[in-house]
């Protein structure tokens, strides 16, 4: 009988995109657990150097969006030591409805320019910046013919969601980038390479957090709590995700060396969160 067989990780480079805190974080800290040596690349340089040394990683400071920052620090990272895992995490959200921000007075004119500003700030970050990171990490593990590309997509990227207008629409292009990736690696013999997604429904996040403390500074206490129960009860186990539960799945994906292409949930919503 055929037995799976998992990659061992111990001694393999894995480079984090926003692993300064949330998701990145946890799966930066389980990656180290099975022996990777991780980078952490984020913005938030207090956070991303603490979370490096908990997990005896490396720090660097990259925003994303800089897509000549991007080429320059995965080349000197990749002269020093190929980077086999590669985890695209960093993301913004903010609530945005095809009609403006909540609570906006209706001005037409005034909305139709913030919903394209918050658009292009969540694409910017969201899709382009993993697209600067993958671009650069492919050409050096297609010559390896080995690979492992992990990127955090969302629930949102498949359902629609109330007031995450931008939000949807990236996360929907982030799960296309990866179908249509592992499309290009397949189809170009560079099999070895493999690209795959998590698509978690609400995750406790210092983002969610973020979102939460905004509404309990606007209405009280009690309307933060009814907002975080009411994510809970739209999820199939009447609660909100856990990050190391994401990071257990992405874990699963980046060992299995038998999947590329796949979207795959985690949480998951009692039919459309409207």
């Amino acid at each position: 009988m055929l037995e799976s067989v998992k990659i061992d990780l111990t001694g393999k480079l894995a480079l984090v995109t926003g692993g300064a805190s949330g998701i990145g974080q946890a799966i930066a800290e389980e990656l180290a657990k099975k022996g990777s040596k991780v980078i952490i690349c984020d913005v938030d340089i207090d956070r991303g150097q603490s979370v490096a040394k908990s997990v005896g990683g490396e720090f660097r400071t990259l925003d994303v969006r800089d897509r000549k920052l991007c080429w320059e620090t995965i080349s000197e990272i990749e002269s020093k030591t190929p980077i086999e895992v590669l985890v695209c995490c960093a993301g913004v959200v903010r609530p945005c409805s095809v009609f403006g921000f909540p609570g906006v007075t209706n001005n037409p004119e005034a909305n139709y320019g913030a919903i394209l500003d918050e658009y292009q700030r969540e694409n910017d970050i969201n899709v382009l910046g993993y697209l600067n990171v993958i671009l650069a990490v492919v050409p050096k593990m297609r010559e390896r013919g080995k690979g492992s590309i992990c990127v955090i997509g969302s629930g949102a990227g498949d359902v629609g969601l109330y007031e995450r207008f931008p939000y949807c629409i990236t996360k929907g292009a982030v799960h296309q980038l990866v179908r249509a990736a592992a499309c290009d690696f397949t189809k170009s013999g560079a099999t070895g390479l493999r690209i795959f997604g998590i698509a978690p429904a609400r995750v406790l996040s210092p983002l969610m957090e973020n979102n939460l403390n905004k509404i309990e500074a606007g209405k009280g206490k009690a309307a933060r709590d009814l907002e975080f129960k009411a994510y809970g009860d739209s999820q199939f186990e009447g609660r909100v995700l856990s990050t190391k539960e994401v990071a257990d799945l992405a874990l699963f994906q980046i060992q299995a060396n038998n999947t590329s292409g796949e979207i795959l949930a985690v949480g998951g919503w009692k039919g459309q969160p409207w």
